[in-house]
């Protein structure tokens, strides 16, 4: 074995001298199989930046609505108990951070950590005995949730309500522990008469590699005057402020045409505007602060009203790991209700942040008409 020489190195050419080898043309097949390695990458590529850039939802669909497991829903009630929570996806505990908001981490740290969450959210939740529940960034097996099923579990946990569930973000094509199917999901022990998913529009992420939609998440309940309540789980958009305006534009179309129609409208959820002001100290850099801007209440028109609690933060900055006097903290989630809908209470539920990076919120209405 020979070695030829280079300032600082020498390299074993066997026999062979090391221009020679570097001269040496790759074999026709070997030069063929990477030409065609390269070209199936490339139309993969091309594939699911089309799907995501081009494949956007139809503006209406209507949803499949999961049974009750042996129970019967309720009926004959015209109080009811509505709770919102984004309970991110079950992976942004009190010791969590986000790249997206300024940290370091793109998934939860372990699957013992998700299993541990699921399981102090669902026991929330069943205990809170709330008729209707608006859930954001639930799951399925991704690698948000470190492939643990999240919408399955809370569909064991909560047998008792009827569900249904709609994708915001899923990436196809890419094996099982990269992929994303996060969405929004609503429980209600009120029986559903229909349930559809409404499109409000649509932002891309990583070069429109990445899309994620804006989709209510709606129940319709019957009265027995005639009319419905028409509930529906919102979740507009973090980071882009032109997709979030856009979105809050199509929802408030979409509660206004309901009220037109002599129904009653509630939609709930992570708004992620300041609903009401709040001053909480906090030591959190303003460059972590570019997403905070104030909900447009005085745009909605005299047929809604936003309700939201400022005694109580529901959403706390994810640069960080939550400390307490360090991290930012304000109410963005909440609820616009039709002025015909009388509420009776409002209440951020402070839980330190310990499971999620947002608080449950519950309100309680009353309505003018029983549910049928």
């Amino acid at each position: 074995m020979e070695y030829a020489e280079r300032p600082g190195f020498a390299v074993a050419t066997f026999g062979h001298s090391f221009e020679t080898i570097c001269d040496r043309p790759l074999p026709w097949c070997t030069m063929w199989m990477l030409i065609l390695f390269a070209a199936c990458v490339i139309v993969f590529l091309v594939t699911v930046w089309a799907r995501s850039r081009f494949g956007e939802p139809p503006n209406e669909v209507e949803l499949v609505i999961g049974s009750l497991a042996g129970h019967q829903a309720t009926s004959n009630k015209n109080a009811l108990k509505i709770v919102s929570w984004n309970i991110g996806y079950a992976g942004l505990g009190r010791d969590a951070d986000f790249v997206m908001d300024g940290g370091k981490s793109v998934r939860p740290t372990s699957q013992s950590g998700v299993r541990h969450n699921i399981a102090a959210i669902s026991s929330w939740l069943e205990q809170s005995q709330a008729d209707i529940l608006l859930l954001q960034e639930t799951a399925g097996p991704c690698l948000a949730t470190c492939n643990i099923d999240l919408r399955k579990r809370l569909e064991q946990t909560l047998g008792h309500y009827q569900s249904v569930h709609v994708e915001l973000m899923r990436t196809r094509g890419l094996p099982r522990r990269l992929r994303l199917d996060v969405g929004s999901s609503l429980f209600s022990r009120i029986h559903i008469h229909a349930a559809q998913a409404k499109h409000l529009g649509s932002e891309f992420y990583l070069g429109g590699f990445l899309r994620r939609d804006s989709r209510l998440v709606i129940s319709r309940h019957k009265l027995r005057d005639g009319s419905q309540l028409v509930i529906a789980a919102v979740h507009l958009s973090a980071f882009q402020e032109e997709a979030r305006q856009s979105q809050l534009s199509a929802l408030k179309e979409f509660m206004e045409n309901e009220v037109a129609r002599g129904n009653h409208v509630i939609a709930g959820g992570d708004f992620n505007q300041r609903l009401v002001d709040t001053d909480l100290s906090h030591s959190t850099d303003p460059q972590f602060l570019f997403w905070v801007s104030d909900f447009p209440s005085k745009e909605l028109g005299p047929s809604l009203k936003t309700v939201a609690d400022p005694t109580v933060p529901s959403v706390r900055t994810l640069h960080q790991p939550f400390v307490p006097g360090e991290n930012y903290q304000c109410v963005v989630d909440g609820f616009i209700v039709s002025q015909s809908i009388e509420v009776v209470g409002i209440k951020n539920h402070d839980l330190q942040f310990e499971h999620t990076d947002h608080q449950p919120v519950e309100i309680d209405i009353r309505l003018i008409s029983e549910c049928v």
